[in-house]
């Protein structure tokens, strides 16, 4: 199986219907593509979110913009496998990530993600963490801790009621933890799962045995390999050397890949309203 994007999963049905119900949005079908239609009492369709679109650039966001103003949005935010280019392409942001190919065999693998990585992992191991599919008591202990860390670092969190009906579908996602000795929930990844897992979100103990991630994600390559997939998303990397997640997921020398997000705004006076209502609600919260 070839990547096809970090987005992939949001263009299969059963995993749409899933995701756009919980959070408040309409599928809507655009061509063979999956669209989040969202809206806003007052103000009508706000915006139309295409994730993962193939096709070439330029052609592709035509498409898009033309079905976004049928629908009469605001904007239209349309994540590309290909570059676009021109005026009508709005604002280009390059999205990047990694992904770890699966197929070598674990020695290879494990040589692979380098000799410092190698010795936290083993620190870790020391100290009888275990990693394991998660039950249900588990995922309320991390659920727990993904709430903890989610208000500390100031970024918006997942519903719960979505992530806590994606987690009983095993055939869309797997979630990992990691245990203590004692046998007490201390981290985890959770990871959506389709043609290849793709890390969506993660959690970990502050103040708990050291490198617990680096053995999750270690353990997440062995389950999921074990599994027959064949590529591991990391799930997004920022540019910035100082990102503390980003520069994580690079200690395991995944190969680079880029996707494109365009923001092409379709009603000024809209679009202008719904930035003042985002920046009031950051503001107050």
């Amino acid at each position: 199986m070839s990547w096809n994007g970090t987005f992939e999963i949001f263009q299969y049905q059963p995993f749409a219907e899933v995701y756009a119900r919980h959070t408040r949005r309409r599928c809507v079908k655009i061509g063979e593509d999956w669209g989040y239609l969202s809206s806003v009492g007052g103000l009508g369709a706000t915006t139309l979110d295409i994730y993962n679109c193939p096709g070439s650039g330029p052609e592709a966001l035509t498409r898009l913009r033309d079905a976004a103003l049928q629908h009469k949005v605001a904007r239209l935010w349309a994540n590309l496998l290909e570059c676009p280019s021109g005026p009508a392409c709005g604002r280009v942001e390059r999205l990047d990530t990694l992904t770890i190919d699966l197929t070598p065999s674990e020695p290879v693998l494990w040589k692979q993600i380098g000799s410092n990585t190698r010795w936290k992992i083993r620190r870790c191991l020391k100290d009888a963490v275990t990693i394991k599919v998660a039950d249900t008591t588990d995922f309320e202990a991390w659920w727990t801790l993904y709430c903890k860390i989610a208000y500390k670092k100031a970024f918006s969190r997942q519903p719960r009621a979505l992530v806590e009906d994606l987690v009983h579908r095993t055939d869309l996602t797997t979630l990992l933890v990691a245990k203590c000795s004692s046998g007490r929930v201390i981290g985890g990844m959770f990871f959506l799962n389709h043609q290849y897992p793709v890390y969506w979100l993660g959690a970990f103990e502050r103040g708990g045995p050291v490198n617990t991630g680096q053995l999750t994600l270690w353990e997440s390559l062995l389950h999921f390999k074990q599994r027959g997939f064949t590529i591991l998303d990391l799930g997004g990397v920022e540019r910035d050397p100082k990102h503390g997640p980003s520069e994580f997921k690079r200690a395991f020398h995944g190969e680079p890949r880029s996707t494109y997000a365009c923001t092409v705004v379709l009603d000024p006076i809209r679009n202008g309203v719904l930035k003042a209502g985002a920046w009031i609600r950051a503001v107050l919260s």
